[in-house]
């Protein structure tokens, strides 16, 4: 069963050891964390991590989405943060470009960072 402060990997093989520690030391950006080893997201009301050891990179783009419901039938610019892992991309929004840009940057400092890599 999940517990509080902790997080489940997003993909099962790509793990870290100590997710409370890192979880609890990270720094937040909206609501997403950013811990030593792992980036922590929410999916579907699940916190999730990804090590930064497994992500090739992180690059931001800005997708336009089609709203009929609150904009008039028109689309409007959303923020995303595209994740590579390996042969499989990730996508994870943000509510501003700005953020989205900081998150790529710390993902790819963080991965760089790393001495070891995920097989």
């Amino acid at each position: 069963m999940f517990g509080f402060g902790t997080a489940e990997p997003l993909i099962e093989d790509f793990s870290i050891d100590d997710v409370k520690t890192d979880l609890k030391n990270s720094t937040k950006l909206e609501d997403k964390k950013f811990g030593q080893k792992a980036f922590y997201f929410y999916k579907n009301a699940t916190l999730y991590y990804l090590p930064f050891s497994c992500i090739d990179s992180a690059e931001s783009f800005v997708f336009q989405e089609h709203h009929s419901c609150c904009s008039g039938d028109s689309t409007m610019p959303v923020p995303n943060l595209m994740l590579k892992i390996g042969k499989q991309n990730k996508f994870i929004e943000f509510s501003s470009q700005e953020n989205c840009e900081k998150a790529a940057g710390i993902i790819n400092e963080r991965h760089n960072d790393i001495s070891y890599r995920c097989k």
